[in-house]
């Protein structure tokens, strides 16, 4: 919940941030930067949250698969008479709400990552294009 919480702030920050600036005002390029360290940040928090995901479902595997290791093992060594439980509480949910709100993270997630990889293949196509130009220039001198 709390990495979940700090992705949406910090994800209202970078979208308050990247409306468009004045284009009267001459170019900041702090203001491109802070909104590289958003997207950089933003990365990271979901990254984190997802480990954090992840970690919480393999903990409960585990507790489950412990206590049914725990349970086979006291009845074959005969302690069955002693009670020994373990209650495991299902929270009621609104499935319809948490289906949207699990859709909208869906989304988000995508367009990062296909925002990362667009601007990546940006770098990757100015470089290309560098490359070619001082081919040119080479192959010209020949």
């Amino acid at each position: 919940k709390q990495w979940y919480q700090r992705r949406v702030a910090i994800t209202v920050g970078y979208t308050l941030g990247a409306k468009p600036w004045d284009m009267s005002k001459p170019f900041n390029k702090d203001c491109v930067a802070n909104l590289e360290d958003y997207s950089e940040e933003i990365r990271n928090v979901r990254e984190m949250w997802d480990i954090e995901c992840l970690k919480d479902k393999n903990m409960i595997r585990n507790i489950l698969t412990v206590w049914k290791e725990i349970k086979s093992l006291r009845e074959s060594q005969g302690f069955i008479a002693t009670n020994a439980k373990i209650l495991v509480y299902k929270e009621q949910t609104d499935f319809a709400k948490e289906d949207k709100v699990w859709q909208k993270q869906i989304k988000s997630t995508f367009e990062e990552k296909k925002e990362e990889l667009v601007a990546e293949y940006d770098v990757k196509m100015k470089i290309h294009a560098n490359e070619m130009a001082e081919w040119k220039m080479q192959a010209r001198e020949i």
